[in-house]
């Protein structure tokens, strides 16, 4: 294999996601009130408090798992194939030959450009747009995505 590309874990962005997604849900406040007032005789400052240990605690989980998968996923670009290679929970490697290749996305979100990162999608014959990416490839938050783009493109043209 060419070259070992490793998906960089940014703990700004991740933050800032997190950060985003927890604002982004203003509703979920009330009805914990409601439902631990009701359930558990809470005062409003006890049941705001158990809220925000509770989101803190969540997102303090997910933050470290979400480093240490990025710590054990790498890509290997290849001269007649990419290979994808995990080792989180359990260890996988996964080979995509560029001939099964059909469509290639390079995606920026508003954050990854900020932090200058992206993914790659890679679509075979069996992928779907539709969420089925068992028999793609998505290479995530990859530093420079446009240069891992472009080498891509070549590999598949044959070039």
């Amino acid at each position: 294999m060419e070259k070992d590309i490793k998906p960089t874990f940014n703990g700004k962005l991740r933050i800032a996601r997190t950060l985003l997604f927890t604002c982004f849900m203003p509703i979920i406040p009330i009805f914990i009130y409601i439902f631990s007032k009701e359930l558990f005789d809470l005062t409003r400052m006890q049941a705001y408090s158990f809220l925000a240990f509770m989101l803190f605690s969540i997102n303090a989980l997910w933050y470290l798992c979400f480093r240490q998968f990025y710590r054990t996923i790498s890509y290997e670009i290849g001269e007649d194939s990419i290979v994808e290679n995990t080792n989180f929970i359990s260890a996988s490697k996964k080979e995509i030959k560029y001939s099964n290749i059909k469509e290639i996305t390079c995606i920026k979100g508003p954050l990854q450009r900020f932090f200058n990162l992206g993914n790659i999608i890679l679509y075979t014959q069996a992928s779907s747009s539709g969420g089925n990416n068992h028999s793609g490839m998505t290479l995530l938050d990859i530093n420079a995505v446009e240069d891992v783009y472009d080498k891509i493109k070549q590999k598949m043209s044959g070039k």
